[in-house]
């Protein structure tokens, strides 16, 4: 869902609406699946779903207007939004790497999803550096 709000599709600008999505979706439900996973002794399994949920977590304060950290990067500081968030995304774009040469000795579709999920990251990451990518109205 958010890459369609970040491909503008219908023209929308506004990206509030993923915050609820984040934080009940990306968020709560992998954060729990994560730790179903640890139950069950599913290592990978537990670390993916826990970190991506917490990246769905983090993603949503992050645009949660009500904690003021888009607005903070206003006036001066308005240049520093996509080295921050680029930053953010370089975060996950390692980790994730680091999870994907943990799928080797997994699944060809777990891998794949692995792949697909570090090569998103490294895009936002690039796109962010680039200043393409917009996180707020303009």
């Amino acid at each position: 869902m958010y890459s369609l709000f970040l491909l503008r599709t219908r023209h929308i600008e506004a990206t509030n609406v993923v915050v609820g999505m984040a934080m009940a979706i990306g968020g709560l439900t992998q954060l729990l699946a994560g730790m179903w996973e640890f139950a069950e002794g599913n290592s990978l399994g537990a670390t993916g779903f826990s970190c991506y949920g917490g990246f769905w977590l983090s993603f949503a304060v992050i645009n949660w207007p009500g904690t003021g950290i888009l607005e903070s990067y206003s006036g001066n500081a308005a240049n520093q939004l996509n080295d921050a968030m680029g930053v953010f995304f370089m975060v996950w774009f390692i980790l994730s790497l680091l999870i994907f040469f943990g799928t080797f000795r997994s699944s060809i579709a777990l891998a794949s999803m692995l792949g697909f999920l570090t090569m998103t990251f490294l895009l936002l990451m690039i796109g962010q550096y680039q200043e393409k990518c917009k996180l707020t109205n303009p």
